[in-house]
Protein backbone atom coordinates (compact mmCIF):
# COMPACT_ATOMS: atom_id res chain seq x y z
CA UNK A 1 0.00 0.00 0.00
CA UNK A 2 1.85 3.25 -0.76
CA UNK A 3 0.82 6.72 0.57
CA UNK A 4 -0.88 8.54 -2.11
CA UNK A 5 -2.69 10.96 0.22
CA UNK A 6 -1.17 14.05 -2.34
CA UNK A 7 -3.14 13.62 -4.84
CA UNK A 8 -6.58 15.36 -5.30
CA UNK A 9 -8.20 11.76 -5.49
CA UNK A 10 -6.69 9.63 -2.82
CA UNK A 11 -5.84 5.73 -3.27
CA UNK A 12 -8.53 3.40 -2.32
CA UNK A 13 -8.05 -0.49 -2.35
CA UNK A 14 -11.35 -1.63 -3.65
CA UNK A 15 -10.41 -5.24 -3.62
CA UNK A 16 -9.02 -7.03 -0.44
CA UNK A 17 -9.07 -10.51 1.00
CA UNK A 18 -8.96 -11.44 4.33
CA UNK A 19 -8.50 -14.09 6.34
CA UNK A 20 -12.15 -14.39 6.16
CA UNK A 21 -10.81 -15.61 2.34
CA UNK A 22 -9.22 -19.25 4.05
CA UNK A 23 -7.61 -20.58 0.92
CA UNK A 24 -6.35 -17.29 -0.58
CA UNK A 25 -5.40 -14.56 2.39
CA UNK A 26 -4.16 -14.19 5.74
CA UNK A 27 -4.23 -10.51 6.11
CA UNK A 28 -6.21 -9.68 9.62
CA UNK A 29 -8.72 -7.13 9.55
CA UNK A 30 -7.40 -5.00 11.91
CA UNK A 31 -4.00 -4.79 9.97
CA UNK A 32 -5.61 -3.77 6.82
CA UNK A 33 -7.49 -1.17 8.38
CA UNK A 34 -4.14 -0.24 9.84
CA UNK A 35 -2.74 -0.10 6.83
CA UNK A 36 -5.03 1.62 4.83
CA UNK A 37 -4.74 4.44 7.92
CA UNK A 38 -1.36 4.82 7.86
CA UNK A 39 -0.95 5.32 4.33
CA UNK A 40 -3.80 7.88 4.09
CA UNK A 41 -6.58 6.46 2.58
CA UNK A 42 -9.73 7.56 3.58
CA UNK A 43 -12.08 3.84 2.60
CA UNK A 44 -10.84 0.85 2.23
CA UNK A 45 -13.10 -2.02 1.02
CA UNK A 46 -13.23 -5.77 2.35
CA UNK A 47 -14.20 -8.32 -0.57
CA UNK A 48 -13.72 -11.46 0.69
CA UNK A 49 -14.49 -14.55 -1.86
CA UNK A 50 -18.14 -16.40 -1.63
CA UNK A 51 -18.95 -14.75 1.87
CA UNK A 52 -19.49 -11.54 4.34
CA UNK A 53 -18.15 -13.55 6.91
CA UNK A 54 -16.58 -10.75 8.48
CA UNK A 55 -18.42 -7.58 7.43
CA UNK A 56 -19.62 -6.75 10.98
CA UNK A 57 -16.15 -6.57 12.52
CA UNK A 58 -14.70 -4.73 9.65
CA UNK A 59 -17.66 -2.21 10.14
CA UNK A 60 -16.95 -1.58 13.12
CA UNK A 61 -13.01 -1.61 13.52
CA UNK A 62 -13.23 0.70 10.45
CA UNK A 63 -15.43 3.09 11.88
CA UNK A 64 -13.39 3.22 15.43
CA UNK A 65 -10.43 3.52 13.42
CA UNK A 66 -11.90 6.82 11.46
CA UNK A 67 -11.34 4.79 8.19
CA UNK A 68 -14.70 4.40 5.40
CA UNK A 69 -15.77 0.54 5.51
CA UNK A 70 -16.89 -0.38 1.94
CA UNK A 71 -18.33 -3.81 1.91
CA UNK A 72 -18.22 -6.53 -1.30
CA UNK A 73 -17.73 -10.15 -2.33
CA UNK A 74 -15.57 -11.63 -4.61
CA UNK A 75 -18.19 -14.27 -6.21
CA UNK A 76 -18.93 -16.69 -8.82
CA UNK A 77 -21.50 -15.57 -11.11
CA UNK A 78 -23.36 -17.72 -13.67
CA UNK A 79 -24.67 -16.41 -17.06
CA UNK A 80 -25.89 -17.11 -20.38
CA UNK A 81 -23.06 -17.86 -22.97
CA UNK A 82 -23.18 -14.75 -25.29
CA UNK A 83 -24.68 -16.23 -28.95
CA UNK A 84 -22.16 -17.55 -31.37
CA UNK A 85 -21.74 -15.47 -34.44
CA UNK A 86 -24.50 -16.11 -37.04
CA UNK A 87 -26.62 -17.64 -34.42
CA UNK A 88 -26.92 -21.21 -34.84
CA UNK A 89 -27.91 -24.52 -32.61
CA UNK A 90 -25.31 -26.23 -29.94
CA UNK A 91 -23.64 -28.83 -31.11
CA UNK A 92 -25.80 -31.59 -29.18
CA UNK A 93 -29.06 -30.26 -30.94
CA UNK A 94 -27.00 -29.76 -34.01
CA UNK A 95 -25.97 -33.56 -34.14
CA UNK A 96 -29.44 -34.77 -33.43
CA UNK A 97 -30.25 -33.84 -36.82
CA UNK A 98 -32.90 -31.10 -35.65
CA UNK A 99 -34.22 -28.38 -37.52
CA UNK A 100 -32.56 -24.78 -37.55
CA UNK A 101 -34.11 -22.20 -36.59
CA UNK A 102 -34.02 -18.93 -38.56
CA UNK A 103 -35.14 -16.87 -35.63
CA UNK A 104 -32.71 -15.40 -33.02
CA UNK A 105 -29.42 -16.30 -31.86
CA UNK A 106 -29.13 -19.31 -29.66
CA UNK A 107 -26.79 -18.90 -26.65
CA UNK A 108 -24.21 -21.46 -26.60
CA UNK A 109 -23.99 -23.05 -22.77
CA UNK A 110 -23.49 -21.06 -19.51
CA UNK A 111 -20.36 -19.24 -18.45
CA UNK A 112 -19.48 -19.28 -14.71
CA UNK A 113 -16.92 -16.63 -13.79
CA UNK A 114 -16.02 -13.97 -10.96
CA UNK A 115 -16.90 -10.38 -10.36
CA UNK A 116 -16.47 -8.23 -7.71
CA UNK A 117 -19.45 -6.38 -6.50
CA UNK A 118 -19.48 -3.46 -3.89
CA UNK A 119 -22.23 -2.19 -2.08
CA UNK A 120 -23.61 1.34 -2.18
CA UNK A 121 -25.80 1.77 0.83
CA UNK A 122 -27.07 -0.34 3.41
CA UNK A 123 -29.91 -1.49 1.63
CA UNK A 124 -27.48 -3.13 -1.53
CA UNK A 125 -25.52 -4.50 1.67
CA UNK A 126 -29.14 -6.64 2.26
CA UNK A 127 -29.60 -7.24 -1.05
CA UNK A 128 -25.91 -8.85 -0.88
CA UNK A 129 -26.55 -10.75 1.78
CA UNK A 130 -29.78 -12.16 0.47
CA UNK A 131 -28.00 -13.07 -3.23
CA UNK A 132 -25.30 -14.51 -1.42
CA UNK A 133 -27.35 -16.81 0.95
CA UNK A 134 -29.56 -18.06 -1.96
CA UNK A 135 -26.71 -18.88 -4.02
CA UNK A 136 -25.80 -21.09 -0.49
CA UNK A 137 -29.10 -22.73 -0.68
CA UNK A 138 -29.60 -23.00 -4.21
CA UNK A 139 -26.83 -22.56 -6.62
CA UNK A 140 -24.03 -24.26 -5.32
CA UNK A 141 -21.66 -25.17 -8.59
CA UNK A 142 -18.76 -27.42 -8.24
CA UNK A 143 -18.96 -27.25 -4.54
CA UNK A 144 -18.90 -23.42 -4.62
CA UNK A 145 -22.02 -20.88 -4.03
CA UNK A 146 -22.53 -18.86 -7.55
CA UNK A 147 -25.13 -16.16 -8.06
CA UNK A 148 -26.91 -16.16 -11.24
CA UNK A 149 -26.99 -13.69 -13.63
CA UNK A 150 -30.90 -13.14 -14.26
CA UNK A 151 -31.55 -12.94 -9.88
CA UNK A 152 -29.28 -9.17 -10.92
CA UNK A 153 -31.89 -8.58 -13.11
CA UNK A 154 -35.08 -8.72 -11.08
CA UNK A 155 -36.60 -5.85 -9.80
CA UNK A 156 -33.32 -4.11 -10.79
CA UNK A 157 -31.15 -5.88 -8.27
CA UNK A 158 -27.79 -4.89 -9.94
CA UNK A 159 -28.42 -1.02 -10.19
CA UNK A 160 -28.25 -1.38 -6.38
CA UNK A 161 -24.38 -2.81 -7.04
CA UNK A 162 -20.84 -1.30 -8.32
CA UNK A 163 -19.44 -4.41 -10.19
CA UNK A 164 -15.76 -4.56 -10.92
CA UNK A 165 -15.38 -6.84 -13.51
CA UNK A 166 -12.55 -8.69 -12.32
CA UNK A 167 -9.58 -10.53 -12.52
CA UNK A 168 -7.29 -12.47 -15.07
CA UNK A 169 -10.40 -15.09 -13.76
CA UNK A 170 -13.17 -12.58 -14.86
CA UNK A 171 -15.11 -13.60 -18.08
CA UNK A 172 -13.75 -10.08 -19.61
CA UNK A 173 -9.96 -10.71 -18.97
CA UNK A 174 -10.39 -14.43 -20.12
CA UNK A 175 -11.92 -13.22 -23.57
CA UNK A 176 -9.34 -10.41 -23.98
CA UNK A 177 -6.58 -13.29 -23.65
CA UNK A 178 -8.43 -15.49 -26.19
CA UNK A 179 -10.97 -14.13 -28.53
CA UNK A 180 -11.92 -10.52 -30.34
CA UNK A 181 -12.42 -7.13 -29.03
CA UNK A 182 -16.18 -7.54 -30.48
CA UNK A 183 -16.89 -9.95 -28.11
CA UNK A 184 -15.08 -8.15 -24.94
CA UNK A 185 -16.88 -5.13 -26.03
CA UNK A 186 -20.56 -7.44 -25.95
CA UNK A 187 -19.51 -8.53 -22.46
CA UNK A 188 -19.05 -5.11 -21.31
CA UNK A 189 -22.67 -3.76 -22.87
CA UNK A 190 -24.26 -6.72 -21.17
CA UNK A 191 -23.13 -5.63 -17.67
CA UNK A 192 -23.23 -1.98 -17.90
CA UNK A 193 -26.76 -2.26 -18.87
CA UNK A 194 -27.56 -4.82 -15.68
CA UNK A 195 -25.38 -2.50 -13.46
CA UNK A 196 -27.42 0.63 -14.86
CA UNK A 197 -23.64 2.10 -15.56
CA UNK A 198 -22.21 1.09 -12.63
CA UNK A 199 -19.56 -1.00 -14.13
CA UNK A 200 -15.90 -0.34 -13.93
CA UNK A 201 -12.89 -2.68 -15.70
CA UNK A 202 -10.72 -3.52 -13.27
CA UNK A 203 -7.03 -3.33 -14.07
CA UNK A 204 -4.58 -4.74 -12.27
CA UNK A 205 -0.37 -5.13 -11.63
CA UNK A 206 0.52 -8.15 -10.37
CA UNK A 207 4.61 -8.60 -11.39
CA UNK A 208 3.16 -12.08 -13.13
CA UNK A 209 5.30 -12.99 -15.83
CA UNK A 210 3.10 -15.90 -16.61
CA UNK A 211 0.71 -14.01 -19.93
CA UNK A 212 0.88 -11.54 -21.64
CA UNK A 213 -1.93 -9.68 -23.97
CA UNK A 214 -1.36 -7.56 -26.32
CA UNK A 215 -4.42 -4.86 -26.34
CA UNK A 216 -3.05 -1.95 -28.19
CA UNK A 217 -5.75 -2.66 -30.76
CA UNK A 218 -7.98 -2.04 -27.62
CA UNK A 219 -11.58 -2.64 -28.05
CA UNK A 220 -14.49 -0.34 -27.83
CA UNK A 221 -17.01 0.79 -24.99
CA UNK A 222 -19.60 3.13 -25.42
Amino acid sequence: MSNNNTSTFPFVHLRAHTEYSITESTLRIGDLIQKAKESGQPAVAMTDIDNLFGAIRFYKQAREAGVKPILGVDMQIMSPELPREGGGLPSSVAESGAEEPQSAPVADSTKVHRMLLLCKDYESYKRLMELISRAYLENMFNGVPTIREEWLKEAGVGERFICLSGDEKSWLSETLMSETPEKATQIVDRYREIFAGNYYIELQRKGIARRGVDLQGGFIVR
